[in-house]
């Protein structure tokens, strides 16, 4: 593990560049492309002390601003995640973190990115309401560059819907009330692309937490082998809502336990909502079940 620590860890000195550092930075050009194709070919064993290696010479003869460095840095990370070293991948992730932000007009999408794969490491912890900002701050990137229907930003929005759902049900109210327009109007898009019951998700109304419109809420039953085992959580169902307030499409999101998902589920499907005026309007919203063992 020396050997990684110092990779991901190693001091930024920028030292400026003789005939001998040219010529370590063309071999850690060559280890790169390597890395490349053995992660491609997933041969993460082989892969990490190559990555190692470069890590270790373009720290010690890039500036601390150079993008190499910084992709570098993000493929190390990737290796420590797969690793399951998950501190490791931390620091490297912050570390490119730090070279992207130096240019970050140039490096917004590399900035994306990290920002959602630091979101996912506290994803991992249970971390949910450190990992709300950061994912919310990676979908404001990527909308903003890409274009709100391209696939990077619909899949950015879904992370970031999941992991608002969780740190709600760890805090409380899963999205605070957000003055911003726009803010709000992409936080319930996220919501209906989270559960993917439709493709119209610009267009179709989206709501956040249903519950408490529903004309009649179905509570689901306590599953019998759930009980006597213990398994407690809360439940989402994503649900896409007719203009006549019945539920034709829905779907568990946010993984959670089988069996309690299978209830909610259930519960979720016999649930009515307030009918619309609009013919063949539809409405998109979320369920929230709490299965808990006094």
């Amino acid at each position: 593990m020396i050997g990684l620590l110092l990779a991901c860890g190693i001091a930024l000195n920028g030292a400026s560049q003789t005939p001998d550092s040219v010529r370590e930075l063309a071999k850690a050009q060559e280890l790169f492309d390597r890395v490349i194709t053995l992660i491609n070919e997933r041969q993460y064993d082989q892969a990490l002390p190559l990555a190692q290696q470069v890590g270790e010479i373009r720290q010690r003869l890039l500036a601390p601003d150079d993008i190499k460095l910084g992709m570098a840095l993000s493929v190390l990370a990737e290796l420590c995640l797969v690793k399951k070293k998950e501190q490791d991948a931390e620091k490297a992730y912050r570390r490119a973190l730090a070279v992207y932000e130096s240019h970050s007009e140039q490096n917004q999408l590399a900035i994306s990115k990290t920002l959602e794969r630091l979101s996912y490491l506290r994803f991992l912890k249970r971390d949910y309401t450190s990992a709300e900002p950061l994912a919310w701050h990676a979908l404001l990137i990527t909308e903003k560059e890409l274009g709100r229907s391209d696939p990077k930003t619909i899949s950015a929005m879904q992370n970031y819907a999941c992991i608002g759902l969780l740190a709600g049900a760890a805090k409380g109210p899963p999205f605070a009330k957000e003055p911003d327009e726009h803010k709000a109007t992409l936080r319930k898009i996220s919501l209906c692309w989270l559960g993917g019951l439709t493709d119209k998700c610009d267009e179709v109304q989206s709501e956040d937490i249903i519950n408490q419109k529903a004309v009649k809420l179905v509570q689901p039953e306590y599953p019998v082998a759930a009980r006597r085992n213990r398994l407690t959580g809360i439940v989402f169902v994503a649900i896409l809502v007719n203009h006549q307030g019945d539920v034709i499409v829905a779907k568990p999101v946010c993984s959670g336990v089988p069996e309690l998902n299978a209830a909610g589920l259930a519960a979720a499907r016999k649930s009515r909502f307030a009918a619309s005026n609009a013919p063949g309007k539809q409405t998109t919203g979320i369920v929230t079940y709490r299965f808990y063992i006094k």
